[in-house]
């Protein structure tokens, strides 16, 4: 058990470690913004702001 805590230890101390553990966090946080965006209203605004973009592009004349 001592190895394993000393393992544990080592790892969140190490500089690798860290950063494994801050790109964790990152993709926690990615991955609620992407349940969020899939049905809340975040999608409802991102689906208004991509309608409005596209309407504007499709506005525009061709030369």
């Amino acid at each position: 058990m001592k190895n394993i805590m000393s393992k544990i230890k080592t790892f969140l101390v190490n500089e690798d470690g860290a950063e494994t553990v801050e790109w964790a966090i990152v993709a926690a946080i990615l991955a609620v913004l992407a349940v969020l965006t899939y049905d809340g209203a975040l999608n409802a605004a991102l689906n208004a702001a991509i309608g409005k973009i596209t309407g504007a592009i499709n506005a525009t004349p061709s030369v």
